[in-house]
């Protein structure tokens, strides 16, 4: 059935005609109100033709899980009449291709190269959604293919509900021939029950693949070099060549990998990559050319075996002088140990760091600013930050333990540790999300007037104390920091340290011998012992 622009179906105007295939033709076309919609029309053939028939059930199963999901297509009207099966579901954006307006489809992006990398991400995540959707209700998509990935007023939505089967459906491929697993293609195995929600993965891995290459499916895994020079394609790639590998027992085949790889990836999108996660991508890529070149690897270890006892002695030298570094920092100096009542600790510290209470720090600036009320006026706009949020802290009633760990250059802030407890706050810290608790942290920092640039998020024990670690830098060209959360009780005994980036390596070790001889105390309401 095919129908011209300006005609009457049912009550809608056809427009244009906007694609077709195997089960029916796409309209785009507008309701008796004016609205824009797409119709799909899939005709009734001959008794032995019961493709509308798997419409029908795609459309059933679809529509269980669909009214109010962004990353799903929604379905407004289905109707059958004799002679059809037909359907109306949001229009996909239509944009102009030389002469003709075509549908907003990941495939039509595609034709101009990958995807930029400042919107990979965000689309792919989308996709993901989606799939995750129909996965958690029992459902496979069976057809997922830059074709079916339709941008509706901007959103990528996946589209063409024709091939959905619940996990109890019938046992028959289905699909586009390059996005389906080698071995269902081969017929060395069905794809039945969950198989087909694991070669949805394996679609989507190919789906990657196209995006950031900007590749046809069946030119996988070939891309261009220059590719990798946005740090999220590398590690979008690298999940590609994980969801279709040859191998299906080698292949990532569950939701959760997946999700836990692509929180990775959002996060490296977002902040950067960390040393972490490029030690991460180099062991991961040197198993993967292990696994694609084994010969070659043998070749390799017998003509330079000799090299291997070198590696390895380099590394055990490496770990020994880190550790006598450790040490060393530390035991430079003699120490003291310092004291807290009023915010319940007590640490060991150099002996030529000064402790001093913040209550102190602010009394010494209004002494300043009376004997000379210019001081403090010309300060470069990163200590004149400080300064105003060190006036914040008039109003907190919490008391703040600072102690200076060296003299500053003139113009630059001070390298120091704070220590603050925050009473019945240990619920708030400890009982929820990384994500949340970063949230949280530096949304008081941009209340503060600060503009912090997060690092990494980890955790941690310090002399059996369990912490939860931030690290960031509260003024980019600067300073990094290093925030520990530690739970005493029902409060927070918060820990930072704030030092230069080019000293910084030595101030941590030194912080962290500092936390490991840390101690709790009864905080009491009384002034610094």
């Amino acid at each position: 059935m095919f129908l011209s622009p300006g005609t009457k179906f049912n009550g809608m105007t056809i427009l244009r005609r906007c694609g077709g295939g195997a089960y029916g033709e796409v309209y785009y076309c507008q309701d008796l109100t004016g609205q824009p919609l797409a119709l799909k029309i899939c005709p009734k053939g001959g008794q032995n033709d019961n493709s509308w028939q798997r419409e029908l059930k795609g459309l059933v199963n679809y529509r269980k899980i669909s009214s109010d999901l962004p990353s799903l297509l929604k379905i407004f009207h289905v109707e059958e009449t004799p002679e059809c099966l037909y359907y109306t579901m949001e229009p996909a954006d239509m944009v102009r291709r030389g002469e003709q307006f075509l549908p907003d489809t990941l495939a039509l992006r595609l034709l101009d190269g990958p995807l930029p990398p400042s919107q990979v991400v965000s689309v792919l995540q989308s996709i993901l959604e989606g799939i995750t959707y129909l996965h958690r209700a029992g459902i496979a998509h069976r057809d997922i293919k830059p074709e079916n990935i339709l941008f509706v007023q901007g959103l990528p939505k996946l589209a063409d509900m024709g091939l959905l089967s619940t996990l109890s459906g019938m046992s028959t491929m289905a699909g586009t021939l390059e996005f389906i697993p080698p071995e269902v293609r081969s017929g060395s195995s069905s794809s039945s029950g969950e198989e087909y929600q694991r070669n949805d993965l394996y679609a989507f891995g190919k789906l990657i693949y196209c995006c950031v290459s900007g590749r046809a499916a069946d030119e996988f895994p070939s891309i261009a070099y220059d590719a990798f020079s946005h740090c999220p394609v590398k590690y979008l790639f690298r999940l590609s060549l994980k969801l279709c590998e040859r191998e299906p027992g080698r292949r990532m085949s569950t939701l959760q990998a997946v999700h836990e790889d692509f929180t990775r990836i959002l996060r490296i999108s977002q902040y950067g990559e960390t040393l972490g996660d490029q030690l991460h991508y180099c062991w991961h890529s040197f198993l993967l050319l292990l696994r694609k070149g084994r010969q070659a690897a043998s070749r390799l270890l017998l003509r330079h075996g000799y090299l291997l006892p070198l590696c390895l002695s380099a590394a055990g030298g490496t770990y020994w002088l880190r550790q006598q570094a450790r040490t060393a920092v530390f035991n430079d100096s003699a120490t003291v140990l310092h004291q807290n009542e009023r915010i319940g600790f007590e640490a060991t510290i150099p002996q030529d760091w000064i402790p001093i209470m913040m209550d102190e720090i602010l009394a010494e600036i209004d002494a300043i600013r009376k004997e000379d009320p210019e001081a403090l006026e010309n300060l470069s706009p990163e200590m004149g930050q400080l300064l105003k949020y060190s006036e914040q802290l008039r109003d907190n009633p919490l008391p703040q333990d600072v102690i200076l760990c060296g003299v500053s250059q003139p113009g630059e802030p001070s390298e120091s540790i704070h220590f603050k407890r925050i009473p019945g706050a240990a619920a708030e810290f400890f009982d929820c999300s990384d994500e949340m608790l970063r949230f949280t942290f530096f949304n008081n920092l941009v209340d503060a007037g600060f503009s912090p640039v997060f690092h990494r998020s980890s955790r941690g024990t310090y002399n059996g104390h369990p912490c939860r670690v931030i690290d960031y830098s509260l003024m980019k060209e600067m300073n990094q920091n290093r925030v520990c959360f530690f739970r005493d009780g029902e409060d927070v005994v918060l820990a930072e340290l704030s030092a230069n980036k080019e000293t910084f390596p030595q101030r941590l070790l030194q912080f962290e011998n500092v936390l490991n001889s840390m101690k709790f105390l009864p905080p009491q309401k009384g002034e610094d012992s």
